[in-house]
């Protein structure tokens, strides 16, 4: 496993890309909201990324606990500019699918 703060960059990169393509009208604030939510949940991420790679916590479990995330999801400020509830919906779900596939793949799961 790379060390978790490269993996951290690379996770933001395709937050960037995500936010372009399911918010184009609010690429800023979907790219600091998809941050946010990194940061927020950074040790929970960094504790399972590390059990993944050790074989402790199985991919199916590890993308489980991520999608759970979800509820604590805040998107503050596309909430706050009104982003529609199915966009914002679709961006979260988006950017927790783009979390899993990516801790697999730098863990050589996928």
């Amino acid at each position: 496993m790379r060390d978790f703060p490269t993996l951290l960059a690379l996770m933001k990169d395709r937050i960037t890309d995500l936010a372009r393509e399911y918010c184009s009208d609010y690429q800023y604030s979907a790219r600091k909201d998809g941050e946010d939510f990194l940061e927020q949940s950074r040790a929970d991420l960094e504790r399972w990324t590390k059990q993944v790679a050790a074989g402790t916590l199985s991919p199916e479990e590890f993308e489980a606990l991520v999608l759970a995330r979800k509820e604590t999801m805040e998107m503050v400020i596309l909430r706050r500019i009104g982003l529609g509830p199915e966009q914002l919906d679709r961006y979260q779900q988006a950017v927790l699918q783009t979390v899993v596939s990516t801790t697999l793949e730098v863990n050589g799961l996928t």
